[in-house]
């Protein structure tokens, strides 16, 4: 891909480690202990730099962030400014003093999403589970259990692809492929001691927060695999469970409102590119809407109507 304008400003120190996470190759002067090791030729490369406080032109702007076709500036305040440039690389310049789990949280989170979407990939919020040598993927918003659902799977021994964003490869023919993220669940403590787990023998994702990074270890799976099914799960105050299977348009509107980062797409993928992916996947698989009681979390309950519908 061609380099943005801005890149040839910005000098930065050479990579020093090497990951996989997405289908890529990433170089990073940061180190990701969440990620795989790696060899090979980098797709995307992270390095410290000199991020400037504006993009030259902006189509899309937020109260953080800035975007166009070729470049993204994600600001915020007190952790680090992040330029994503033509789906190739990312500059960090950080804030004196703060912790690398802060300044990786947003990297893992809008700024490669962004890299992804310039990469014209299509990032869903929600997780993924391998299914009879497919992919199913649970979309929803946040709090929904789509993370806690995803780990009681990997206890019956399914094994999971990717958690918080979910990567839709598209194809012009034949069924999108999920690409396979990185082997860790991010699960509020509650949730973790659902698992049986012990929030105190985890990672928090972020000081001063409840959420723990949960290792998958042989609970994930790095092959990037065809698109099977896709739920929306959401919680009401029914005490019934109800899955529904959605057609025409609700399909396309389910996949458009769970996109990660919906707001950046003007200024990156673009939303009439946006609205073509979204129909592609919407013609290739089923797509169903998945109603839980929000109180008690029937957790087991809810696996076991998600088993059913795999049957």
């Amino acid at each position: 891909m061609k380099s943005h304008r801005l890149s040839h400003s910005l000098d930065n120190l050479a990579p020093v480690y090497c990951y996989q996470a997405f289908g890529l190759t990433i170089e990073s002067a940061l180190p990701f202990p969440e990620l795989l090791p790696a060899e090979g030729a980098a797709d995307v490369t992270i390095s410290y730099g000199a991020v400037p406080d504006s993009l030259g032109s902006v189509e899309q702007r937020g109260s953080y962030f800035q975007a166009d076709a070729g470049a993204f500036l994600l600001k915020l305040e007190g952790i680090a400014k992040y330029l994503v440039i033509g789906g190739e690389r990312i500059i960090i310049e950080r804030v004196p003093g703060v912790q690398d789990r802060e300044v990786r949280l947003f990297l893992l989170g809008s700024a490669l999403a962004a890299l992804l979407q310039q990469r014209g990939l299509l990032p869903l919020h929600g997780c993924a589970v391998a299914v009879n040598g497919g992919a199913a993927v649970f979309v929803g918003l946040s709090g929904c259990g789509k993370s806690t659902l995803a780990g009681v799977l990997r206890q019956r021994g399914y094994r999971i692809m990717a958690d918080d964003v979910t990567v839709i490869s598209g194809a012009a023919s034949g069924a999108p492929l999920v690409l396979a993220a990185y082997p860790q669940l991010k699960l509020w403590a509650d949730a973790v001691e659902v698992l049986g787990k012990n929030p105190g023998d985890l990672s928090q994702i972020r000081a001063g927060t409840e959420k723990y990074g949960l290792p998958l270890e042989a609970g994930f799976t790095n092959n990037s695999l065809p698109l099977t099914r896709v739920y929306e799960l959401l919680a009401s105050n029914s005490q019934d469970f109800e899955l529904t299977s959605l057609q025409g348009m609700d399909k396309l509107t389910v996949l458009m409102r769970h996109t990660y980062r919906l707001r950046f797409l003007a200024g990156t993928l673009g939303k009439q590119r946006h609205f073509e992916q979204c129909g592609r996947v919407a013609r290739h698989c089923p797509v169903s809407r998945l109603v839980r009681p929000l109180y008690p979390f029937r957790l087991e309950e809810l696996a076991d109507l998600v088993e059913q519908d795999w049957a």
